[in-house]
């Protein structure tokens, strides 16, 4: 990560509408200034120009006084993703959405800055501070939410669905809006990590953790699949000539963890659980799973590793499933559910209300309506109090209910990996007192987000055979 690459401000940029006229993305016009005292702007604006590139449309970088070589460096790496669409460093057009990364931009042009491991952004003209230079963390978190922002403003979703904010301030360590009050990461930290699933989250997570400031780090990654044409739009790294060699994902991944020492597995978790025992392997302590499948996270829980950090997405809405010691484990979170039951039946069973009332999405969950309700289950309503019943869908599909849809844009699943990191740190700094379930909606942002704390269901494996898991950490020498 370059944290100060001395180049001065460009030009001030024409105001540019929010609504636009195009249907899908529209040419994006990119200004990357990165002076000694804006750290990280230079790997915030590849990130997101890259980022966009992987969608429809045009990109344009504003190489206004930045050095050649680090112009070259972007426009080379994001047109390998699209080679018959290069970025342009030409002037952007009239009417194009804008992004400066710095500290201050005209209003109606999205201002976005990394700091420690969160973002700073804005869109109504104020001067953003920055009390850190921003981890990769730090960066792939502002380069997301800049990403998510140009998505709104091009794609214009439906009113009902998004919320335009002229400001925001997110850390996906401390989940709160202070990214000044995050911890630094742990001085010689040496995670040895198992990555499961080398997907769109997987993806991004390597990304993030290639760059991290970590001493002899060590993973074994885990994916059956290969880098295919569906994965060069949504996915954090991989190019087109990836596609032409059918690249397998867990090779796509080790790539962006240089220095790392990394042990691939080209299969399933099960697949992962054999080659560890066969090859004596040491058990990862902390699995961080980035899958798309009920059945896949429930299949990697029998890793049985002391943590597991599983991000989510569903929808434009990302979450994140924390399971630490004697659980809740991802089967707890993510129950067999009978496959004749609907989305709504099953979320009424979860909550334990009445499936006439799930089924009216726009309704505002009150008070009166927890009132026969268990103590569980009302402190897991609690926080919901005020909020339209389809964020409890949105909750529900980050648990399996919608088990068969695919992100179709990159900064969703970056975000989601971006909790996922951040919880990582958390833990390994001693960071207490963080709720293991968390949810929230890219296109409304992270000011409406869902904090709950989730108990283990008694009938699940990992509190029937409690003795037996403790057994089986001992002898992988996990305690």
């Amino acid at each position: 990560m370059s944290t100060a690459e001395p180049c001065v401000s460009p030009p001030r940029p024409p105001d540019i509408p929010k609504a636009s006229s195009h249907a899908t993305w529209p040419r994006a016009r990119w200004s990357c200034p990165s002076t000694p005292d804006v750290p990280g702007a230079v790997d915030i604006a590849a990130a997101v120009v890259e980022t966009l590139r992987r969608g429809p449309g045009h990109v344009h970088l504003d190489p206004s006084d930045v050095e050649p070589g680090t112009v070259a460096a972007i426009v080379a790496s994001a047109s390998a993703v699209a080679p018959s669409t290069p970025v342009s460093t030409k002037p952007a057009p009239r009417g194009a959405v804008a992004v400066h990364v710095g500290r201050q931009a005209p209003p109606q042009t999205i201002a976005v800055i990394g700091d420690l491991h969160g973002v700073r952004l804005a869109v109504d003209g104020r001067r953003l501070l920055q009390s850190c230079i921003p981890s990769s963390l730090g960066v792939m978190t502002a380069a997301s939410f800049a990403g998510g922002e140009v998505f709104k403003r091009v794609v214009r979703p439906r009113t009902d669905r998004v919320v335009y904010r002229d400001f925001i301030a997110f850390c996906p360590v401390t989940i709160g809006d202070d990214p000044a009050r995050a911890p630094h990461l742990p001085l010689g930290w040496s995670p040895a990590l198992g990555l499961v699933g080398n997907g769109a989250v997987g993806t991004a997570y390597a990304r993030i953790l290639g760059r991290l400031d970590l001493t002899d780090p060590s993973a074994i990654t885990v994916d059956p699949q290969v880098y295919g044409p569906e994965n060069n739009g949504t996915y954090s790294l991989g190019s087109w000539q990836d596609v032409l060699d059918e690249t397998p994902k867990v090779d796509v991944v080790e790539r962006a963890l240089q220095g790392w020492r990394v042990r691939r597995v080209r299969g399933t978790a099960a697949d992962a659980i054999a080659a560890i025992e066969a090859d004596g392997l040491n058990w990862p302590r902390v699995v961080l799973t980035g899958l798309d499948s009920v059945e896949a996270r429930r299949s990697a829980q029998g890793l049985w590793p002391v943590e597991v950090i599983d991000a989510a997405t569903g929808d434009t809405s990302v979450g994140l499933h924390h399971v630490a010691g004697n659980g809740p484990c991802l089967r707890c979170f993510f129950p067999n559910r009978a496959a004749e039951r609907s989305a709504a039946e099953a979320l009424a069973a979860e909550f334990g209300l009445p499936i006439e009332l799930v089924m009216r999405g726009d309704h505002l969950l009150r008070e009166e309506d927890l009132v026969n309700l268990s103590n569980d289950q009302r402190q897991r309503l609690e926080p919901q109090l005020g909020k339209p019943l389809r964020g409890l869908a949105d909750a529900a599909r980050l648990t399996g209910a919608d088990d068969e849809y695919r992100p179709s844009v990159p900064f969703v699943s970056q975000q989601a990996a971006c909790l996922g990191i951040g919880r990582l740190i958390a833990s390994a700094t001693g960071l207490e007192g963080l709720p293991n379930f968390v949810q929230y909606d890219t296109l409304i942002g992270p000011q409406s987000i869902t904090r709950q704390t989730r108990r283990p269901l008694s009938q699940c494996y990992c509190q029937q055979r409690r003795k037996t898991i403790r057994a089986v950490r001992i002898a992988r020498e996990l305690t």
